[in-house]
C-alpha cells in the first residue's frame, strides 16, 4: 500500500511538473510530410542487452538511409552505461541524472532543449517518466509514438503498436503515413 502511495505521489508531482514545462517550451506544432522532414529525433529506452539494442540501430540506419538526419536520446535505468549504447552519436541518460520522480537534472534539459527537430518518435513500446518528459522538452515540429491513453495529450500523431509488431513494423507505420496523411487531406 505504501509503495503504490508513494508512485501515485510521484506520478501527481511528475505530471504536474510536465504540465507546467509543456506550456513553457515554445514550439512550432505542424504536420510535416516525410519529404518535409529534414531532422529526427528517437527516443529510446536502452535497457536490455546488445541483441535488442541492434533493432534500434536498424531502425536508425534505415531513417539515415532515407536522408534524414537522425538523433538518438536514450534513457538507461543502470547507473553504468553499457557499451553497446555508446556506438550512435546520442544523449545517454542513465539513473544518475535523473531525479527520484522521472525528471532530468536542469544541465541535460538545457541540452536537450537546445537541440531542435522537425520531429521526434518515442520508440519506447511501454511510457514511462523519463522519456514523456524528454518528449515534451524536446523542441520538435511533430511528436509521434505509440497510442496510449496516458500519453496522448504529448503527442501530435499516434500509431497503433500491437504486441506482436516489431520495433520495424512500428516505424514501417509511422513512415507510411507521414507519406500519405497530409496528401489525403489536400
Amino acid at each position: 500500500m505504501v509503495l503504490n502511495m508513494m508512485d501515485f505521489v510521484k506520478d501527481r508531482l511528475f505530471f504536474n511538473s510536465l504540465k507546467r514545462k509543456k506550456a513553457i517550451i515554445q514550439r512550432q506544432s505542424a504536420f510535416l510530410e516525410m519529404d518535409e522532414i529534414n531532422s529526427i529525433a528517437l527516443i529510446n529506452k536502452g535497457d536490455g542487452d546488445a541483441h535488442s539494442w541492434a533493432k534500434h540501430r536498424n531502425v536508425y540506419e534505415k531513417l539515415k538511409k532515407s536522408g534524414k538526419q537522425v538523433f538518438m536520446i536514450t534513457y538507461c535505468s543502470e547507473k553504468i552505461v553499457p557499451e553497446y549504447l555508446k556506438e550512435l552519436h546520442q544523449i545517454i541518460i542513465t539513473k544518475k541524472d535523473i531525479s527520484w520522480s522521472g525528471i532530468p537534472s536542469k544541465e541535460l534539459q538545457k541540452e536537450i532543449v537546445n537541440q531542435k527537430f522537425d520531429i521526434i518518435i518515442d520508440l519506447t513500446k511501454v511510457s514511462n517518466r523519463t522519456t514523456l518528459y524528454l518528449l515534451t522538452i524536446v523542441r520538435a515540429k511533430m511528436r509521434i509514438g505509440k497510442n496510449d491513453d496516458r500519453s496522448q495529450p504529448f503527442f501530435d500523431l499516434l500509431i497503433d503498436w500491437k504486441e506482436d509488431e516489431s520495433l520495424n513494423d512500428f516505424i514501417d507505420h509511422i513512415i507510411y503515413y507521414l507519406k500519405i496523411l497530409k496528401k489525403s487531406t489536400k
